[in-house]
This record gives C-alpha cells, structure tokens and sequence, in this order.
C-alpha cells in the first residue's frame, strides 16, 4: 500500500511486515533484517516451526529506526527494523519458520521466513536482458529485490516441447512492497505467457505447457515500475509431467 493510497491506518502494536531476503537456504547462515512496527526496543527474536527435522537457530544482532521507501508509508513498509543471524542445518526441512519478535510491550505475531532445501536457492544475479539472463532450472529457486525504479530480472529457462512448467513468486503475500508482473518470452522475444496478478493477490504465477523445446526468458518486474529494498520476491521454478 502505497503512503498515498486512501487505507485505514496500519496496527499500533508490534509487528513484523517483511523479511530482508524472504528466506535463506538449508546449510548456511544468513543476516536477515526484519522490517515493521515497533521493532526498535526488540530485546528477543525467537524462531518456532519448521519440525522437518534439523536445528535452526537465530541471534539477535542489532535494532533501530529505519527510512521509509519512497512513497510508501510506515503501515506498509515498517519504519523499524531488526538485524538477527540465522543458521539453518543442512538437514532443515524445506518450508517456513515463524519469526517472533519480544518487545517491552508484547510480542509480535508469528511471521514466517521461507527455508530452501539445501542446495536449490540460488543468488539472483540481476540479469536485466536475454543475453546475460540467469539459468533458472526446475527446483530452484531465487530469493532477490527489485531494488529501484523500471528494473528487470531476466531468467533462462530451458524446455521441451509440452513440457509444464510453473514459475511461483511469492512476495505481495509475505509483506513485501513488490506488485510483480512475470513475463515469459521465446527465444525471439515473442511473449508467450504473462501474468500480474494471482488468486487474488498481487503476486504472479505462471502455469503453461512450452509450445516448442528450447530457451525461453522469464522476466519479472514490479507493475508499478517501483523499487526499493524493501521489493523482496522469492520465485521458484517447478516442472510437471
């Protein structure tokens, strides 16, 4: 929700809105800054969930103030923030851990940080065109930001003839500022598939049978032509038989 946009106030008790990525990857550790209400007097981060099997553990680093995106409001963006350390085992179960900030005046609701099975997250690259476009294969995914104005992520995909293949971003729904809009092109440029809107949500989905075998190109772009740190996405690739 844009700061201009005509919405109720936001909620006055302590919050997470986002995480800074989405998530992290079985097997690593990785700083994650935690975006929201209220945040700056933290004094725990406690993560429950995610019951797979393995450890995952998180250290609070730092809390404080933060600036607010350009038109975007404290309700929407958080105007607080978080710094916390989190380690997964390499034996984390593929899923969510809910986050839980303690505050002097209450807790946070649980708010979830998407674990990547170890080995399938990959670093977004921000390739911005068909040439230098990142190699996206079926079950990976890319934790990455559309961190300013009118910029593209482009992704290589490489198919066969009536193969499926899904490409999920998952953003909007976890607080993230991001309005995505996928676009799946041949390797002409030709668009042969475009999504912006998803279920009801502002996150894209892309579900299709490739009409030819070959490269093809996935972009994705905010639809509003914004970007800001604060535009986290986590998109995965899938393929179905």
């Amino acid at each position: 929700m844009r700061a201009d946009d005509k919405k109720p106030a936001g909620k006055t008790s302590p919050h997470v809105i986002m995480t800074v990525p989405l998530g992290l990857a079985a097997g690593t550790t990785t700083k994650i800054t935690l975006r929201g209400r209220m945040l700056d007097q933290a004094s725990a981060v406690q993560l429950q969930g995610n019951s797979g099997g393995g450890k995952i553990s998180v250290k609070l680093l730092s809390k404080g103030k933060v600036a607010l995106p350009d038109k975007f409001d404290a309700a929407s963006a958080g105007d607080t923030q978080v710094e916390i350390e989190v380690t997964a085992a390499a034996d984390a179960a593929a899923g969510e851990a809910n986050i839980i900030v303690t505050t002097p005046t209450g807790a946070t609701p649980p708010h979830p940080l998407l674990i990547a099975a170890k080995g399938t997250l990959v670093a977004d690259k921000k390739a911005g065109g068909f040439r230098d476009a990142q190699p996206l294969a079926a079950g990976q995914c890319v934790a990455g930001t559309i961190e300013h104005a009118r910029q593209v992520h482009v992704y290589r995909i490489d198919g066969k003839a009536g193969e499926t293949i899904v490409a999920d971003v998952l953003a909007a729904r976890r607080g993230s500022l991001l309005d995505s809009l996928l676009t799946l092109y041949d390797a002409e440029g030709h668009i042969v598939a475009t999504n912006d809107d998803f279920a009801g949500s502002p996150d894209s989905r892309l579900k299709l049978s490739l009409p030819a075998g070959g490269p093809y190109y996935l972009s994705l772009v905010d639809a509003y032509d914004s970007g800001s740190t604060a535009h986290v996405f986590w998109l995965s690739l899938k393929r179905k038989d």
